[in-house]
């Protein structure tokens, strides 16, 4: 394992990352109630105050101007990126106690999908002024399961755990928690694909090369999957620690992943054409939630929990 190129402290654990269109930015959602925004070479191009509220999920919009953020308490906001402030908050009809777990816009930049945990489902903006327009409906045939274990009730509800939009942007993906990828059209908000084959919850999901998917579980494989026909195309090496980030570079010919929680956190990368791991960069005493891909796919830039920025050269991995 080689050491990082650099290193980067930021005030406080780094929860995602998001590359802007032009790959020139990287913007990273702190638990220092800041989105912090760095240059492609590591270096801090500003920080946007979010006052009180943590973020943990963010999105860039398709010009690269703004940025949708989601977190705790159901709260969805949208910044300004040259501005470096926060434009406005999404209108809610009530809030609750529900995480949000996905952001992302629509190709033409005119709205905004979110997904949340246990029964919120995922749901439709107006990227303008924040208002909701409509919801995606979960599976009615799908209902809570419940066991009990040394004498406590436990349950298990649908939900989604994360959210990407195909590559052509005709349909919204979401990783659930009873184990299936569900796959919905855009234009008609109608469930067009189940996925199944996880074993536990999907945590993360991403589109690489060919109009195929990645998704990682909570604890578990790695797949590919086909999106045109539905069907799994294959299992990237067993895994045995639970999955915490995903990256796709940006010509979709690698993914890289971070693993670990209560062990030793590793990051690895991946060969999408071959399915097989590389060399892991690097092994940590800290876990690791945000993930991305430098512009050219050279440099992956991880984030720490207790916000340590490091980039690590991809280029010989």
């Amino acid at each position: 394992m080689n050491p990082p190129l650099r290193e980067i402290n930021l005030g406080g654990g780094a929860m995602h990352a998001a590359r802007s269109p032009d790959g020139r930015q990287i913007a990273f959602a702190c638990w220092d109630r800041n989105v912090w925004i760095l240059d492609d070479d590591g270096t801090v191009r500003t920080v946007i105050d979010l006052g009180t509220w943590k973020p943990g999920r963010l999105a860039y919009s398709p010009d690269g101007r703004l940025l949708v953020v989601g977190g705790e308490q159901e709260r969805i906001m949208m910044l300004d990126v040259a501005e470096a402030e926060v434009r406005y908050e999404f209108l809610r009809p009530e809030r609750g106690y529900n995480y949000i777990q996905g952001v992302g816009f629509s190709a033409d930049g005119r709205l905004v999908f979110s997904s949340e945990t246990a029964a919120g489902g995922a749901r439709i903006w107006d990227a303008e002024f924040g208002r909701m327009l409509d919801h995606f409906p979960l599976d009615p045939q799908s209902s809570p399961r419940w066991w009990r274990m040394k004498n406590r009730v436990f349950g298990e509800t649908l939900g989604p755990c994360c959210q990407t939009v195909s590559p052509d942007g005709t349909c919204l993906i979401l990783g659930m928690s009873d184990r299936t990828i569900r796959v919905f059209d855009l234009a008609t908000r109608q469930l067009r694909q189940v996925l199944e084959g996880h074993r536990s919850m999907v945590v993360r999901v991403a589109c690489v090369v060919g109009n195929r998917l990645v998704s990682c579980e909570e604890k578990g494989p790695l797949r590919i999957w086909d999106l045109d026909s539905a069907r799994p195309l294959g299992v990237l090496e067993k895994q045995t620690s639970e999955f915490r980030g995903l990256a796709v570079s940006p010509d979709g010919t690698q993914i890289a992943t971070t693993t670990g929680f209560f062990e030793k956190p590793i990051v690895r990368t991946w060969d999408v054409a071959t399915m097989k791991a590389r060399s892991p960069l690097g092994q940590f005493d800290n876990p690791i939630f945000a993930i991305a891909y430098s512009s050219d796919g050279k440099r992956l830039f991880t984030g720490t929990r207790n916000g340590r920025i490091l980039i690590w050269d991809t280029s010989g991995a």
